[in-house]
């Protein structure tokens, strides 16, 4: 086909959920803390174990993966990072949630571009 482009190998960030953290709750059951405001807002942006994810009634921050932290940070994930997305949304306060988690990957992906566009970047390699 005349003025056809090409299909040329790319790679493209993903992100995998790997689970969620609850809010934290005293035993009989009331919210003993909320989102940190550092947190608040960040959604896909990286977190790292010791990072603030929650902060007390008290002013106490709870580090992610630290004592009062909602989950468990195998020790092998203790230097990943991580990205928080729906961060303290309306729709998962009835479910408890607070934030979810995700990794992040690169998944390579064929993309196509035109004729232009291809014939563009050849010229850039061979210069």
């Amino acid at each position: 086909v005349a003025g056809a482009g090409a299909w040329v190998q790319a790679t493209v960030p993903v992100y995998k959920g790997i689970g969620v953290r609850k809010y934290p709750r005293y035993l009989d059951g009331d919210l003993a803390a909320m989102v940190h405001p550092d947190l608040q807002g960040n959604d896909f942006c990286a977190l790292h174990v010791g990072d603030p994810i929650f902060q007390t009634h008290d002013l106490k921050t709870i580090g992610l993966g630290g004592e009062g932290d909602t989950g468990v940070v195998a020790d092998e994930d203790k230097k990943t990072t991580f990205y928080p997305f729906f961060i303290n949304e309306a729709a998962y306060y009835e479910v408890d949630v607070a934030f979810n988690l995700a990794v992040r990957e690169e998944q390579a992906v064929k993309v196509a571009v035109s004729a232009d566009e291809h014939s563009a970047s050849k010229r850039q390699k061979s210069a």
